[in-house]
Formats: structure tokens, sequence, C-alpha cells
């Protein structure tokens, strides 16, 4: 009984799986959700590389102001992420020497974390 359990768990485990990463915009939502929780961030955005390769496009943000749609692929703290293929988190923005600003109006002046 307790294995035929465990096993219906495990395949209900899969069907959600199965229907999130069908479903592209849900699993970025998740990512971005995910991704602020876990690092305590204010906000988070996901950004997919461009069909030309030479810009990151916002696909999903949490937390993040409306408005931000690209930045190049060697700009800013994320370029940086992209170039070196490593993660960072960045305590302080503002005090990063790949930090740029975002090309939007209303960016809070009060962020100050960053994980690439």
């Amino acid at each position: 009984m307790k294995n035929k359990k465990l096993n219906q768990l495990k395949e209900t485990h899969l069907e959600v799986i199965n229907d999130i990463l069908l479903d592209l915009p849900e699993l970025l939502k998740l990512i971005a959700d995910r991704m602020v929780k876990i690092t305590g961030a204010d906000a988070g955005i996901v950004l997919l590389l461009s069909d030309d390769g030479k810009n990151l496009i916002s696909r999903e943000s949490f937390g993040f102001p409306k408005g931000f749609t690209e930045i190049k692929i060697d700009e800013g703290i994320v370029g940086w992420v992209v170039t070196n293929r490593e993660p960072c988190i960045v305590p302080d923005v503002h005090k990063n020497k790949n930090y740029v600003e975002w090309r939007v109006t209303n960016v809070r002046k009060n962020n100050r974390g960053k994980c690439g």
C-alpha cells in the first residue's frame, strides 16, 4: 500500500513538472519568484538570449519595474555574468563597477542587491 501511494505521488509530481515545462511563461514566473525568495532580494528578472545573440530580453520579473525589455549582452552586472559564465551575488549594485542604471523611468533608487 505504501509503495502504491509513493508511486502515485511520484506520478503526480511528474505530471506537474510536465505541465510546467510545457508552459514556458509559467516556468519563468516560477523561476523569478523562487530566485527572489531564495536570495532575499527585493526584485528579480529572467532574461533570455535574443535570436541574434546580441541582447538579453526580459521574459519575466518579480518585483521589478515594468518598462525594461532588453540589455546588451555585455552590459552591466548581467553582462558580466554572461561573459564570465559565473553566478554572482552583489550586495549593493550601486557600488559595483559593472552596474548600469536600467533604461526605465520608474526604477526604485533603493534597489541594492542583484543576483546573476
